[in-house]
């Protein structure tokens, strides 16, 4: 029998992303705009599964988990969250909500999650980032309530284990490490997935002291051991990479920044995860002339992503200086775009502008004319975003170093952007 999936956002391009990648999978999907909408919808034609925004207008998504809890305490409800607080995260948990889903969502993790969800919804299973809820967060939130649970954290490819019972943490283990020293070190763990399952009992106890002291001394040894900052930033922190051409040394931390809004740092990454379902690729990132990975979505690591940045800068490097060795005298050559083949794989490169590249890895059975149509059309959305960003920012200085990067943007899409799509469908389909 066919699931059915509610999706509840109030932002209409989420909701219709969310349901085609869905309907294309097979489910039946619908949407609603607000919380009054969905609640009604799940009355009239009871739903398998309930996707729904935390932050929306009116009827927020914890007074929408509620109202559904109250009319069916058995209904599966996922919470899509980018800019909850921890509180209203907390109140979602103790709620009943199965699942945190960061926004903007990846159309692909999506499937994935909502197919795990349907498989086990007669688990008591609650799984999230370690962005949503911190892992502190978390194990308060068990001692308090006084679960009986089994906690798992997956990080980098590393797990490790923390178990509740009573209002106390009784074991836990990572890598060799047991009882506090494995929980010092989790609490290290900044970035990963959490999966909490109720009712599981603890192997051993391991562990006396009281949860709360445990917390303390972990965030003490944390301070005085202070762990680096983490390498790449995501699209709402920085778009800027202005000093990276001039031999700055600075640190990214010291680095002027040009911060864009949350809303369109969403809308941003969810033309990214379109572009990525569009021609079925492997991932897509946008990554700074210095080899910085600005954001990147996908089905890689972090790590991954990472080194996937630094290559891609150095392939641009290397063709500028392929470019000086074929400039004729008195003409300027500058390479616009990369290409790198492998066996089963490619990956194709776009010098958005000064500061940023837009690379996609996509299989080889995938013509390259459609990725080159669908990518300068996601390149040209995403300048146009970054365009109505400019109005933000107060100071001259500011604003004129602004107007420079997106005027190199403007001028490289407008200009010819006609005749690289051109090309592209030239590639495509032939004369």
């Amino acid at each position: 029998m066919t699931k059915r999936i509610l999706v509840v956002d109030d932002e209409p391009y989420v909701v219709e992303s969310c349901v085609r990648m869905l309907d294309l999978k097979g489910f039946d999907v619908r949407g609603a705009a607000n919380g009054s909408e969905a609640i009604s919808l799940y009355q009239e034609e009871k739903f398998d599964l309930v996707l729904v925004d935390l932050q929306m207008p009116g009827m927020n998504g914890l007074e929408v988990l509620r109202a559904l809890k109250g009319y069916d305490p058995s209904v599966v409800v996922a919470i899509l969250t980018a800019y909850g607080t921890k509180e209203t995260v907390v109140e979602a948990l103790r709620l009943g909500a199965r699942e945190f889903m960061e926004k903007p969502v990846n159309l692909r993790t999506l499937v994935a999650t909502v197919n795990r969800l349907l498989e086990n919804n007669h688990r008591n299973i609650v799984r999230g980032s370690l962005h949503t809820l911190s892992l502190p967060t978390i194990v308060q939130v068990n001692s308090v309530e006084r679960h009986q649970a089994r906690l798992q954290v997956n990080h980098q490819g590393r797990a490790g284990y923390i178990y509740f019972s009573g209002g106390e943490i009784m074991h836990a283990e990572v890598d060799s490490l047991v009882g506090a020293e494995a929980i010092y070190e989790l609490l290290t763990w900044e970035e990963g997935v959490f999966t909490l399952e109720m009712g599981v009992l603890p192997p051993a106890r391991t562990v006396t002291d009281g949860w709360s002291g445990l917390l303390m001394e972990g965030l003490r040894r944390i301070d005085e051991h202070s762990v680096a900052d983490s390498i790449g930033d995501s699209i709402g922190d920085s778009i800027g990479d202005k000093d990276s051409d001039n031999g700055d040394d600075r640190d990214w931390g010291q680095r002027p920044v040009y911060s864009i809004s949350p809303k369109a740092s969403e809308k941003i990454e969810h033309l990214l995860n379109e572009l990525l379902v569009k021609v079925e690729g492997r991932c897509v990132l946008m990554t700074g002339r210095g080899g910085r990975l600005i954001h990147w979505q996908g089905d890689i690591s972090k790590g991954q992503a990472i080194s996937l940045a630094a290559l891609v800068s150095g392939s641009f490097s290397a063709t500028a200086e392929i470019a000086d060795v074929l400039r004729d005298e008195g003409q300027a050559r500058r390479f616009k775009q990369s290409l790198q083949e492998s066996d089963d794989f490619s990956i194709w490169s776009v010098s958005a502008n000064e500061a940023l590249i837009l690379s996609i890895a996509f299989g080889n059975e995938i013509p390259l004319g459609l990725v080159r149509v669908y990518t300068l059309q996601t390149a040209q959305e995403i300048k146009e975003l970054l365009l109505d960003e400019m109005g933000q920012y107060d100071h001259q200085a500011e604003h004129e170093e602004f107007a420079g990067l997106l005027n190199d943007l403007d001028g490289e899409l407008d200009g010819e952007f006609g005749h690289d799509i051109e090309a592209a469908l030239d590639d495509l389909f032939g004369e």
